[in-house]
């Protein structure tokens, strides 16, 4: 049994319908919305979209995606991708975490994949410094984890604005 909420994660080339109009993923949150275990939803564009739902357990999507449901939840977000997209899920550290970072008004994600040398415990030193940041102008908080699917792990940052997000990746290069 999952101890914590498990995040599904899909990136994806926005298509010009959401780009013109966000509001037209909002029959495929429906549908999730109301499905069992759906904790929240959040989705936006910045240079590509994505939407992030948080199921109280992994099993509940995999419920959703094998359900009748399906097929029209496919239709729905098949509006709002151009082309193909990337799923995937992972447990984000720390939990207490997670409601501040998508709440936030700018949330990123990224991806890492660990290069030979490197161990899990390399990965948690520099995320632990990064969660514990303090006094960095506009910045919200981070998590991050293991994706489900592979051996990468993803992470969210979260921040007060676009600019500010912007400012700090340019200014730290």
């Amino acid at each position: 049994m999952d101890l914590k909420p498990v995040v599904e994660v899909l990136i994806f080339r926005a298509s010009e319908a959401y780009r013109s109009d966000q509001t037209v993923i909002y029959p495929a949150f429906d549908i999730v919305g109301d499905w069992k275990g759906s904790l929240g939803m959040y989705h936006g564009y910045l240079t590509q979209g994505y939407s992030l739902v948080v199921w109280e357990t992994l099993k509940d999507h995999e419920d959703l995606m094998h359900s009748d449901k399906n097929a029209q939840l496919r239709e729905d977000m098949g509006k709002c991708i151009d082309g193909s997209a990337t799923m995937f899920h992972a447990y984000f550290q720390p939990s207490t975490n997670l409601g501040r970072v998508l709440d936030a008004p700018v949330t990123s994600v990224g991806q890492v994949k660990l290069k030979q040398e490197s161990t899990h415990s390399n990965l948690d030193a520099v995320m632990k410094l990064l969660i514990e940041a303090q006094g960095i102008k506009g910045f919200r908080g981070a998590v991050y984890g293991k994706e489900v699917e592979t051996d990468e792990f993803a992470f969210m940052t979260a921040w007060d604005s676009i600019e500010v997000r912007w400012w700090r990746e340019s200014f730290e290069s």
